[in-house]
């Protein structure tokens, strides 16, 4: 499967577990079943996915390169704490009066 195909099947299945009809399924399966927190937690969940699916809200698509990324520290690199310099103890003893 490739990738644009992959994304075009995510995304199909995305709009019908959001449909209008299946989350008002799970909310009047949940108010029979949920407890009081969670039938909040899942109204809160199904709502806001529900609102994306009907103002056409989808979920954003994942880049497929390394731009934007984090760029992650190698692992012989010091830990950044050890790389800032310090300051000098005559110096916290002026700044502290």
């Amino acid at each position: 499967m490739s990738p644009d195909a992959l994304l075009r099947a995510h995304r199909a299945l995305w709009r019908r577990a959001f449909s209008a009809s299946l989350v008002a399924e799970r909310l009047a399966r949940g108010a029979r079943t949920l407890r009081p927190g969670a039938m909040m937690l899942s109204t809160a969940m199904n709502g806001f996915y529900g609102l994306k699916r009907l103002t056409g809200n989808l979920p954003r698509t994942a880049p497929r390169t390394n731009e934007g990324l984090i760029e992650h520290p190698r692992p012989e690199a010091l830990p950044t704490r050890l790389l800032r310099p310090r300051a000098a103890p005559a110096a916290i003893e002026e700044a502290s009066r």
